[in-house]
């Protein structure tokens, strides 16, 4: 018992979490062409699923855009390599629509910010490390022009 209250009392004097490898990362949404609708939100530590397979993804989340600027924490998080994938759902469906042709209707967006092209991005695009205690990210909303 008396190396049980030295270890916790040491921990308390040095500061030292007995968290110290998990951090937090802060997101917040830029380029949204309206306030209509949410954005889901689905943080991914691996590349199975990502982005289209919430399910698959470590943690979702859904962020109503009544709010006034949208952002979301994740806390408690290992450190480690991540990817995170938006949609901004403006129809409250909780999909990203899609046209006849397969290209979204809606705005989507993704970790590392990665430019827009023909396919998802990838993980390995989008994947970002977690090594702090706090990780800072500002995802830009993209929008296929043909259906503004």
């Amino acid at each position: 018992m008396k190396i049980f209250s030295a270890l916790v009392l040491s921990l308390m004097i040095s500061g030292t979490s007995a968290f110290a490898d998990e951090g937090t990362i802060h997101v917040s949404f830029n380029h949204l062409r309206n306030e209509r609708g949410q954005i889901l939100v689905s943080l991914y530590d691996s590349a199975e699923g990502f982005p289209n397979e919430a399910r698959a993804a470590l943690r979702t989340a859904v962020v109503p855009l009544d709010s006034g600027h949208p952002e979301i924490t994740f806390e408690n998080l290992p450190f480690g390599d991540y990817a995170i994938a938006v949609v901004h759902d403006e129809n409250k469906n909780g999909k990203l629509d899609l046209a006849a042709l397969g290209w979204p209707k809606e705005g989507y967006g993704a970790s590392e910010n990665p430019a827009m092209s023909r396919r998802s991005p990838r993980f390995d695009e989008a994947q970002f490390t977690v090594e702090a205690a706090m990780t800072e990210l500002e995802i830009q909303l993209q929008y296929f022009h043909l259906f503004n």
